[in-house]
């Protein structure tokens, strides 16, 4: 319902304004990052929102360090139990979004080259790979994604498909 606004403060990179848009007149809460979450928390570094859960709670952001990056799920109403993406999962991922925008659900893909990939928060699983050589994607609901890859197609092109239910479509031949 897009309800809560997270404005980054100008003089540090882990705090936040939150603003409840359904009572703009309430003073914004204060969010911290939790230090404890951050690899190498001292080192310069850029916050970028990647997405928000359905559940108006959690947000994804991708942290930008040095030569590195990292998935940080943010708990907005308990800071503290946000949680570093890459270590807990042992993951080391280039791209990252919500399964049908739940929090637990997450899809990303590998630094193997193009290996999508799920993992689960409520029983810390990682699945087999779901697709390969992929370029990019678009998660959309439970079971869809739009995805740009090279499998199966002529050296130096790539192509554009859909996964729905475990079955690839292609979306132009």
């Amino acid at each position: 319902d897009r309800r809560w606004l997270f404005v980054q403060k100008t003089e540090t990179t882990y705090q936040f304004d939150v603003y409840d848009l359904q009572d703009p007149e309430k003073e914004p809460a204060n969010f911290i990052v939790p230090a404890t979450i951050l690899t190498n928390p001292e080192i310069a570094s850029t916050l970028k929102l990647i997405e928000w859960s359905t559940d108006n709670r959690h947000v994804v952001f991708e942290r930008k360090y040095a030569d590195n990056s990292e998935f940080l799920l943010l708990d907005r109403e308990k800071p503290a139990e946000s949680i570093n993406i890459n270590r807990t999962f042992g993951i080391t991922p280039t791209v990252v979004s919500l399964r049908n925008k739940h929090f637990d659900e997450i899809y990303y893909l590998d630094t193997i080259p193009g290996v999508m990939r799920l993992a689960n928060l409520s029983n810390k699983t990682i699945s087999a790979p779901i697709l390969e050589q992929v370029i990019d994607y678009k998660s959309y609901g439970d079971d869809i994604v739009l995805y740009v890859t090279k499998k199966d197609v002529e050296t130096n092109k790539a192509e554009f498909r859909i996964l729905e239910n475990d079955k690839s479509y292609s979306l132009k031949k």
